[in-house]
């Protein structure tokens, strides 16, 4: 009996997911020694390209793409998605050796002082949150406002960010005094700023990042067992329970709610977390309807600190502003957010499939910043903040519209450094004074 065509793409759907397990097995396999936080990002890639597909199989549809879900469409998506990531990844691997991994390791395994840059972060955190709550009250916090933060509040737009960066350096510094004897104190109270800052303003993206090269930096050591747990137990509990953490804090939940059952697989279609793959599908409607931008997109990106409505009024919308307005319409305006777009979807937006090969070179330049780090650590104490600029060339090729926070740790990057000068500077001199 020959299939219909639904159930052919269903077919095929199957068999790209069985492929992907099959690579991400072998790949896991070959690498598993030579951990950074590009495998970390394999668990995204796990989820956008082989859970959910899997669970969407099973329930029949997409559940927040409804209206432009089709096995076809999916099916399409699901390769393109495929494909750009392992260019990807196949980039970052050839320039990312075991040389280089075992010199990260020999950098990290140093001792040093802690940088003077860890005060500062606590120092803005503490009178950045003060400030706000002081001059807002308590409206900015997630469960007083319905929409972002620079919506509700737009003379934050140029602040917050600040506030995210220097929490995230908090909660990774927090975790790695754990390594250091008698500096629990610091400890507790970096970690404590760091998570109360990053649960006020309900952005969890860097402070997880902040873990994950944390928790990366713990098993490169020799520690005992319950250590290594400890921090996978906290980034689990940040990952999965981090939202109803600061409802709970900041509001408390509903008791008296009924729930809801849903089966597994509709609570995995539900949400938003690894929609990557479903977001391609708007990404080719988009280009079926008006055609390939051929870079006018891109270029508009040098307006992305503009909101959004200021840059779609000027007539420089970014490819982000043009899928969002597509599919949800003049509610991405007011609310001042949406789903996001990777840099593979832009650039497809703009030149086609002949983008699938600057994937490929977006790994690359990962892997050179990698490398750099590798270089230039002098100390584990100091690994979080050679790690920024690795996080800013992820960052960056990942996605058009995030431009600005790769600047930003470029800049707290160059702080740390003038910082980390003047420190040692002051410690030569003193070091010349003769004795008295």
């Amino acid at each position: 009996m020959v299939p219909s065509k639904g159930e052919a793409m269903q077919i095929a759907i199957l068999l790209i997911v069985i492929v992907n397990l099959m690579a991400m097995v072998i790949y896991a396999f070959v690498y598993k020694d030579r951990l950074t936080y590009v495998h970390y990002l394999s668990a995204l890639f796990i989820l956008s390209n082989i859970v959910k597909p899997v669970a969407i199989l099973i329930y029949g549809e997409s559940l927040l793409y409804q209206t432009l879900y089709s096995d076809i469409q999916y099916a399409q998506a699901l390769l393109y998605a495929s494909v750009c990531y392992w260019l990807y990844l196949l980039g970052f691997q050839l320039f990312w050796s075991r040389k280089n991994a075992d010199t990260l390791l020999a950098t990290t395994s140093k001792t040093g002082t802690y940088p003077l840059f860890d005060w500062f972060n606590l120092l803005l955190c503490v009178l950045g949150l003060g400030a706000m709550f002081i001059s807002l009250g308590t409206s900015f916090l997630v469960t007083n406002r319905t929409s972002s933060i620079s919506a509700a509040f737009p003379m934050l737009r140029y602040f917050y960010p600040f506030l995210l960066i220097s929490s995230a350096l908090l909660i990774a510094q927090g975790f790695n005094l754990i390594l250091d004897k008698n500096r629990l104190f610091q400890a507790g109270l970096f970690s404590l700023v760091g998570f109360g800052t990053t649960m006020a303003i309900a952005q969890r993206g860097f402070a997880l990042s902040a873990l994950v090269f944390i928790a990366l930096l713990y098993f490169q050591f020799s520690l005992k067992i319950n250590k290594k747990l400890a921090v996978l137990v906290v980034v689990f509990i940040f990952v999965v329970f981090s939202r109803n953490i600061a409802f709970t804090v900041f509001s408390g939940l509903d008791k008296a709610a009924p729930a809801t059952r849903m089966s597994m697989a509709e609570k995995i279609v539900r949400t938003p977390d690894g929609d990557s793959t479903e977001v391609w599908m708007v990404v080719l409607a988009l280009v079926e309807k008006k055609g390939f931008l051929w870079g006018q997109s891109i270029i508009n990106s040098a307006f992305v600190l503009l909101p959004n409505n200021v840059r779609v009024a000027l007539g420089v919308p970014t490819g982000l502003d043009q899928l969002n307005l597509f599919y949800t319409g003049p509610s991405y305006l007011t609310l001042k957010f949406g789903f996001n777009v990777n840099a593979a979807q832009e650039l497809f937006l703009n030149f086609g499939p002949l983008s699938f090969l600057i994937q490929f070179f977006g790994g690359v330049f990962v892997a050179k910043a990698y490398q750099f780090a590798a270089r230039n650590i002098e100390s584990r104490q100091e690994y979080i903040y050679y790690m920024l600029p690795v996080l800013a060339a992820i960052n960056a090729a990942s996605s058009f519209a995030g431009l600005q926070w790769s600047l930003l740790m470029i800049g707290y990057y160059v702080g740390f450094l003038v910082i980390k000068k003047m420190t040692n500077r002051k410690e030569i001199m003193l070091a010349d004074r003769p004795l008295a």
